[in-house]
């Protein structure tokens, strides 16, 4: 006898990526404050209502949200990659000077959201394959 598996019970392979941009536009919309990140804060907002009436991916997938937040994270410790300290730079014509935080604490912090993601999912799939 082979298993067979209920399509009712596995999520969509886009389900995923939807949980994962609406966790990356609520954290950069957050993380952007007044000034870019109203528009991506709604926008992620909007997709994560659309989700939740979407039967399909109300409860499936959003394992991956937290690897979304972590996402901006990642790119905030890309920017201040040569941090931390006061960092300048030269060009034939100009002089800049700019304040880097260290960027450690946010690889930190993604990574863990990235595990806390992939155990979410884990945990998940160990459980519908229970019932």
């Amino acid at each position: 006898m082979t298993a067979t598996r209920d399509p009712v019970t596995r999520p969509p392979l886009w389900a995923y990526p939807w949980w994962l941009v609406v966790g990356a536009l609520v954290s950069f919309g957050f993380l952007a404050g007044f000034t870019i990140g109203i528009p991506f804060l709604l926008l992620g907002l909007a997709l994560a209502g659309a989700g939740v009436a979407l039967p399909v991916t109300r409860n499936r997938g959003v394992s991956a949200l937290p690897a979304g937040i972590g996402l901006p994270l990642l790119y905030i410790a890309w920017l201040n990659r040569d941090g931390p300290g006061t960092i300048c730079t030269s060009s034939a014509h100009s002089t800049s000077c700019e304040e880097q935080w260290n960027p450690w604490p946010w690889v930190a912090a993604a990574v863990v959201l990235v595990l806390v993601s992939v155990a979410t999912a884990l945990l998940v799939r160990l459980a519908t394959r229970r019932r």
